[in-house]
């Protein structure tokens, strides 16, 4: 959980932000960095042969911490567009989902690509992972 004093500012900034109330000690999790933040919820999420989605070109960390987790990774590759963008096909997306995924990485800004996710983007993805 981290240090109490910290889960408790934290809590309190972010129930303000969300507007709605924040426990500090079952909602807050301090962690030393991302990395070690993505293997800790990677290891409590994931059973022996679950598949995460990584969208592909990923940062490398990805790959050794979803196997060490027990997970299977599964590639969605983004496409260069002609103007430099990075693209997300959706339908790539949804067609990489079985009954065994159980998580997508997904950070924007990505990693390693540096692609912010546009509203679109993002409410596309919200509806495919609402729908499983």
């Amino acid at each position: 959980q981290g240090h109490p004093d910290l889960a408790h500012t934290l809590a309190t900034r972010y129930s303000a932000h969300f507007h709605r109330d924040i426990d500090p000690m079952k909602e807050i999790a301090v962690t030393v960095g991302c990395s070690q933040a993505l293997y800790l919820t990677l290891t409590a999420l994931l059973n022996e042969g679950d598949e995460v989605l990584l969208l592909e070109p990923f940062f490398e960390l990805y790959l050794g911490q979803v196997k060490m987790s027990g997970g299977v990774p599964v590639t969605v590759p983004l496409s260069l567009e002609d103007d430099g963008d990075w693209k997300l096909d959706l339908g790539k997306l949804e067609a990489a989902i079985t009954p065994k995924t159980r998580v997508l990485i997904l950070n924007t800004p990505h990693n390693p690509t540096g692609k912010v996710f546009n509203l679109e983007e993002m409410e596309g993805i919200a509806d495919i992972v609402r729908r499983y």
